[in-house]
């Protein structure tokens, strides 16, 4: 688990980003059993090639009750971190990268937005890796 104690604009969100850190066994299990047609393929600029998906968990408030029903640790933990179950502009989602994808630099649209990767499953440093 990575010391939070020094990111100051975080250090509201400590118990809940914990939280799900310890589930991580849990949420690795369910995200890889998500069916593939439950990914959705990412709309975007920064796409250079590869794959890149995403299966939606909460969309502006609301839950998505279909993909909630396949992922429901997931959901349930991103329930009570209220902050971004309740976000009117946010939204929660699992993003899959495929090996080999190639994203450009980016940066989202807002500071307003809490964003959290939890790598489930990286490749062996061989196969490359993010940067």
């Amino acid at each position: 688990m990575w010391d939070l104690t020094g990111d100051v604009g975080l250090t509201a969100h400590d118990d809940d980003v914990k939280a799900i850190g310890e589930k991580f066994q849990q949420l690795k299990t369910e995200a890889s059993s998500l069916p593939e047609a439950e990914w959705h393929p990412v709309s975007t600029g920064y796409l250079v090639s590869g794959n890149w998906t995403e299966a939606p968990l909460y969309t502006f408030c609301a839950r998505r009750h279909h993909t909630c029903s396949m992922l429901p640790e997931a959901c349930r933990l991103l329930g009570e971190f209220r902050a971004a179950a309740t976000c009117y502009r946010c939204a929660a989602k699992l993003t899959k990268l495929a090996p080999g994808t190639h994203l450009l630099p980016h940066c989202g649209p807002t500071n307003a937005r809490i964003r959290l990767h939890l790598p489930l499953q990286v490749p062996k440093e061989k196969e490359g890796c993010a940067r």
